[in-house]
């Protein structure tokens, strides 16, 4: 009997050895599941906080992608403000250019107004310079008269030599032209001492520009009397403006004005109103074509020295 309850008892020695292994056993996979479960803890602790900055770089990403779209929706609108800049530009260009081509054609016209002007005015010179020819030719036996010897009295020129002109045709009233007539002189720059004004009595040295048979073309300086301006005036060669007394320095007065006036002494004015009586008229035959005397290139100069 005793043997019976020590074989029990060790059968239960051991059933109890056997049960406190498993316990440590499970213990054990107590333990190692805690810590997994804790280190799983963490692993999900750490995976929570990388979503959780994956999802905060997602939502500035997702705001950047915004700002762009909102950029280039901005670009978008400049780009046609842009288009309907050109478009704009264009559309003055296009007027630019059409005004450009109106003041063109304006210009054009101008032109070929301005030659048709031209080839009348050349047209006009020529019927003029042929009709002057034409009263030369006529008047040839009358221009004669002026050819004479000395001490025979001078008659007065033709009606139709008209002096101190802008154009053939005009004269001044206080002018007469019963003086014989007056020699171009000689010289690269040849000049008369000439009334601006007839009866004024204030002389100037104007130079010849042109001649005829019976005028000459006479360049005035600039001065007051002409506005500060250079003036061409047609003078007949029998005209009483043009000095005909002596040129030395004692017969002439300069008048203080600045403007190269003179005006002649009285003693020699008398001495000039007998000289012009008592010259012996001459008159230079040498025309050249329709009536017109050729002069040299330095008597046709415009800006004499």
């Amino acid at each position: 009997m005793l043997h019976v309850m020590e074989v029990q008892r060790v059968q239960c020695e051991r059933q109890s050895q056997t049960l406190v292994d498993e316990t440590e056993h499970w213990k054990g996979q107590c333990l190692q599941t805690k810590q997994d479960f804790t280190e799983m803890q963490g692993l999900a602790a750490f995976q929570h906080r990388k979503i959780q900055s994956q999802s905060i770089a997602f939502i500035n990403l997702q705001k950047r992608a915004q700002a762009l779209v909102d950029s280039t929706a901005d670009m978008t609108v400049q780009l046609v403000l842009f288009k309907c800049y050109l478009d704009t530009a264009d559309k003055h260009d296009k007027a630019l250019k059409a005004q450009l081509d109106q003041r063109h054609r304006a210009v054009l016209r101008a032109k070929a107004g301005q030659r048709s002007l031209q080839r009348q005015l050349t047209s006009t010179r020529q019927e003029n310079t042929t009709l002057h020819a034409a009263m030369h030719a006529a008047s040839g036996p009358l221009l004669q008269t002026y050819a004479l010897t000395p001490g025979t009295p001078v008659n007065p020129p033709p009606p139709f030599a008209a002096a101190s002109r802008l154009a053939m045709g005009q004269g001044q009233s206080a002018e007469t032209c019963d003086q014989p007539p007056a020699v171009c002189p000689q010289g690269s720059k040849p000049y008369f001492i000439t009334e601006l004004e007839a009866g004024s009595g204030v002389y100037f040295q104007a130079y010849v520009t042109s001649e005829t048979q019976i005028e000459v073309e006479l360049k005035f300086p600039a001065c007051r009397e002409t506005n500060a301006a250079e003036v061409l005036l047609w003078v007949s060669k029998f005209s009483s403006r043009i000095w005909r007394g002596p040129l030395s320095h004692d017969a002439w007065t300069n008048i203080a004005n600045g403007e190269g006036a003179w005006r002649p002494r009285k003693k020699k004015q008398a001495f000039a109103d007998r000289a012009s009586k008592d010259a012996v008229p001459s008159h230079d035959t040498d025309v050249g074509e329709m009536g017109r005397k050729r002069l040299s290139a330095d008597m046709l100069q415009t800006n004499p020295a």
